[in-house]
């Protein structure tokens, strides 16, 4: 057996009888016989089997006593104690002698968890951890390699770039191994080029891989290395608009654009090519049915010829993202709006073919209200069937130039429960706010239409509940040019109380006034927010409310008197409030409690079936979910178990890391505890 691996079990062993009878320690003693088995099973590459009536031991040892002390008792000792309890490593799937490098056991998520407790306090890196597995007898940089990769609690996938590096460095070949081969569904396709891009100098030959896979096949891949080589390479980039292949051209030209490096538009050529071939699985589209088209310039008639090269020109570059070439046309026609229509209408009723995005190009570049009409009605009747469609016409959404566009993009978040729609959504947002040199935020107060209807005043209610969750904060000028003075925010800014160094609230004649009605005013540097329990001292909390129902003035939303929830500081480090655990109601009673509150079904399991709601807050990443024993799809009344209240930071792959209770907002704390409490029937 391997001296070292007894060596670090001896002093394993002194700890572990020192451990508290309350941490649920088994109870029954370990044997010698048992340690032999743990530490033959290691060396020969497989997971013991608990002995007879230990099954428990693992849960018992494993859960929150047993992470607490993972900082004390640091990596070698907790690491040989994961191996004795038989959870240091995962099951075999598939593993073969001599097979391909990345098959077999993986570190288990917890692992992965301990070694984020500890690096938490003496800043643990990944080589250190790769090291004390090659000390066991293990392997170590694959076993690091592959929980870092891993798309559930990766290890290392939040630390700082100088706790990775050295360990990326070091193991380089193995990365640009992953980048080469492609996308393996049981990892995190983004995090071989997460890894690459901590690098502080990217080394020539990770720099040809992350090119090659900039302008590869794998479309998921390209966003992943370009953002891994990030900018100081645009020269090279500039090259590939010279590329044979019109995908490549258009591919670095949205590569450009996001590095602030625009291509020119090009001129425009009203004549055209006199015969354009048409791409395969476009014979339906009839030109000849286009009512005739103008340029907006000159009045004259744009040839049909040339507006079907236009659109076999972006179905020939499959995106449904304009390039510079459809943008260009597209602002010179004169009747662009019936043109996009024309298209949309024809492309939906054709089934959304998806091999024919790319005419949703032309769509983005000369859409307006009624494109973003037909978009949303066919995103709310398929979003959850077609959804690589759906995705396609928020990509076009995000290029159109109108106001109703972006609010839908924007909305997509806390609207729809398909993941991979609200990824691609927050991409988008992200993307097109950075082309208009805004944050997101800003992006969303400067969007907002200007003639108030139901469903603007619905969203923008939304966004600015959100807001108070999180605790957002204007500048005063940007605070009154897009709320206070804005034809429709104005009404719902009216109808809500603020803060800054004092509390107040806006009248219709654009006064602010206290709760005296004494008028204030606020410095040109001043930041404000919207009020709540949270932030101001019992005696405003009272006044207010009282001023509230004097004028009787209909909030837009609750944010006094909902019974404040505060934290105990000795549950700042728990994950889960499980203040009404297994409280039992109706399944359809807690889905439509649920649903009221804001709260969309949560992932589909295994069955199928499903045991959580959501309530996204996609403005700072975090996501609210409300467990419970679960339901089956279809969802059948029964009675089920409320479960507890949770948090997870969304992270840029789109993967999910807990967040502590303590790092949660405290108004978004309160409010989601109110929810749980209405769920349960506590109120």
């Amino acid at each position: 057996m391997n001296d070292r691996l007894r060596e670090l079990w001896d002093e394993t062993a002194r700890h572990l009888a020192a451990l508290p009878e309350e941490w649920g320690a088994p109870d029954t003693e370990l044997t010698a016989e048992d340690l032999a088995e743990v530490l033959q099973a290691v060396e020969a590459g497989r997971l013991p089997t608990m002995p007879k009536g230990r099954a428990g031991m693992a849960e018992a040892w494993v859960e929150e006593p047993f992470l607490a002390a993972a900082p004390e008792l640091g990596p070698v000792v907790m690491t040989v104690a994961l191996a004795k309890a038989g959870v240091l490593l995962e099951r075999a799937y598939g593993a073969v002698p001599d097979g391909p490098p990345y098959t077999g056991r993986l570190l288990t998520a917890l692992a992965g968890e301990i070694y984020d407790r500890i690096h938490a306090v003496d800043g643990l890196t990944l080589l250190e951890i790769s090291q004390l597995l090659d000390a066991l007898g293990l392997d170590g940089p694959r076993l690091v390699v592959d929980r870092y990769r891993s798309s559930y609690r990766g290890l290392g996938a939040t630390w700082p770039a100088q706790d990775v590096a050295p360990f990326v460095l070091e193991t380089l070949p193995m990365w640009l191994e992953l980048v080469r081969a492609g996308v393996d569904p049981q990892f995190d396709p983004e995090a071989p080029y997460r890894a690459l891009a901590t690098l502080p100098q990217l080394p020539e030959s990770a720099v040809d891989a992350l090119f090659e896979a900039a302008f590869g096949r794998r479309k998921s891949a390209r966003r992943f290395a370009q953002d891994a080589l990030g900018g100081g390479h645009e020269d090279r980039i500039i090259v590939a608009l010279s590329n044979r292949s019109a995908e490549v051209r258009a591919e670095a030209e949205r590569w450009l654009e996001r590095l602030g490096r625009p291509v020119a538009e090009p001129p425009v050529d009203r004549v055209g090519p006199p015969e354009t071939p048409t791409p395969k699985g476009l014979e339906w589209l009839r030109f000849e049915d286009l009512p005739p088209m103008h340029w907006a310039d000159t009045g004259a008639v744009i040839p049909p010829s040339l507006l079907k090269w236009v659109v076999c020109q972006a179905v020939n570059n499959k995106s449904p993202e304009p390039n510079a070439l459809v943008r260009s046309y597209g602002k010179l026609i004169a009747e662009r709006e019936d043109f996009a229509c024309f298209l949309l209408e024809r492309w939906i009723a054709r089934g959304a073919v998806i091999n024919l995005k790319g005419l949703l190009a032309v769509v983005a570049a000369c859409g307006g209200q009624r494109s973003v009409v037909l978009a949303d009605q066919h995103l709310n009747e398929w979003y959850g069937v077609r959804v690589a469609q759906s995705k396609a016409l928020i990509g076009m959404l995000a290029w159109i130039d109108h106001p109703a566009a972006t609010q839908l993009v924007l909305s997509v978040g806390t609207r729809f429960r398909t993941k991979s729609l609200q990824e691609e959504a927050a991409r988008q947002a992200k993307a097109l706010a950075a082309r208009k040199g805004w944050t997101t935020d800003e992006l969303a107060d400067r969007s907002v239409p200007t003639e108030p209807d139901k469903k603007t005043v619905k969203v923008q209610t939304a966004r600015l509940y959100e807001a108070m969750c999180t605790g957002r904060t204007w500048r005063y000028q940007d605070w009154q040019e897009h709320l206070n003075q804005h034809p429709v925010m104005r009404k719902l800014v009216q109808r809500l109380v603020w803060t800054s160094d004092q509390v107040f609230r806006p009248l219709d004649d654009g006064r602010l006034v206290d709760v005296n009605d004494d008028v204030v005013e606020l410095p040109a540097d001043a930041r404000i927010a919207i009020a709540h329990d949270a932030v101001v001292d019992d005696e405003t909390r009272l006044r207010w409310q009282h001023y509230l129902a004097d004028y009787e003035i209909a909030t837009l939303f609750q944010q006094f008197g909902k019974e404040l929830y505060r934290l105990p500081d000795k549950r700042a480090d728990d994950h889960r409030l499980t203040d009404f655990e297994g409280r039992q109601l109706l399944a359809f009673t807690l889905r439509s409690t649920a649903r009221k509150l804001g709260y969309l079904r949560g992932q589909t399991l295994d069955g199928p079936s499903f045991d959580e709601y959501e309530k996204p807050f996609p403005s700072i990443g975090l996501v609210a979910v409300v467990t419970f024993s679960g339901n089956s799809l279809p969802e059948e009344n029964r009675t089920v178990g409320l479960g507890a209240l949770c948090f997870w930071q969304v992270q840029p792959d789109g993967g999910r890391t807990a967040v502590r209770l303590g790092d949660v907002p405290p108004v978004l704390l309160s409010e989601t505890y109110h929810d749980l409490r209405v769920i349960a029937g506590g109120i």
